[in-house]
């Protein structure tokens, strides 16, 4: 699910004269993109680096029991899943519009999603990467800026025992800009009166979207909110 009001897009920066300033550049500006929110997160494995440019097919994980599991505190909320086994996550970052991408999975190690631009820094919907053939990303996130409500439309269906919403179908622009072709966007709706909502993303990329589909069930399926 993407907001109503996408994030800027980041400037093109110049060249950086060596890789090692490149890397240091980046880490600063992740660190300077970090959400400062109350929260604790403690993932099963965390992996930080900056992964390939391309993901490879992920692979199916209907009932691996071996597969590791993400705990998130949230605010008043707690979000639990597990994902694929040998898949990595990433913490996410703060939108610049109040939203905040909570955790991205993957099966590479996924790079960060804030980049540099002429104002110092942009944190964008997805990690900075591109989806290769059969390739696959997902995101939890956090949207509650005052005023929003949740997006209309789409599936009824239940995440976690909760009522939510799915939708399906061509990427939306943020998607298709890191290589994916389908977008499928989940909205957990508002808990017990919060004003804020969960949302889980896939952005898949083609020929054959199948065994991301069923990753992105399956983390779906393990998903507990409380």
């Amino acid at each position: 699910m993407t907001e109503t009001t996408s994030a800027p897009r980041p400037r093109r920066f110049r060249r950086i004269a060596t890789a090692a300033t490149l890397l240091a550049a980046m880490s600063v500006v992740a660190a300077a993109c970090a959400s400062t929110g109350d929260r604790s997160i403690a993932p099963a494995s965390t992996r930080a680096g900056t992964g390939p440019a391309a993901t490879p097919s992920p692979s199916p994980v209907a009932g691996d029991v071996s597969s590791p599991s993400f705990s998130v505190d949230f605010g008043s909320g707690n979000l639990t899943f597990t994902y694929p086994a040998g898949w990595h996550t990433r913490k996410g970052s703060l939108n610049p519009g109040g939203n905040e991408s909570i955790v991205f999975v993957g099966p590479t190690e996924l790079p960060t999603d804030c980049v540099e631009n002429a104002q110092g820094g942009v944190c964008q919907s997805w990690p900075v990467m591109r989806l290769g053939p059969n390739g696959a990303v997902f995101a939890w996130r956090w949207f509650g800026r005052p005023g929003m409500e949740p997006p209309a439309g789409g599936d009824s269906t239940t995440v976690g025992g909760h009522a939510a919403r799915v939708s399906k179908g061509s990427a939306n622009p943020e998607c298709a800009a890191v290589g994916g072709d389908e977008s499928i966007d989940v909205t957990v709706l508002p808990i017990g009166g919060a004003t804020g909502w969960y949302a889980a993303e896939a952005c898949l990329a083609g020929p054959d979207r199948t065994p991301g589909e069923s990753a992105f069930e399956a983390m779906l399926a393990s998903a507990q909110i409380k």
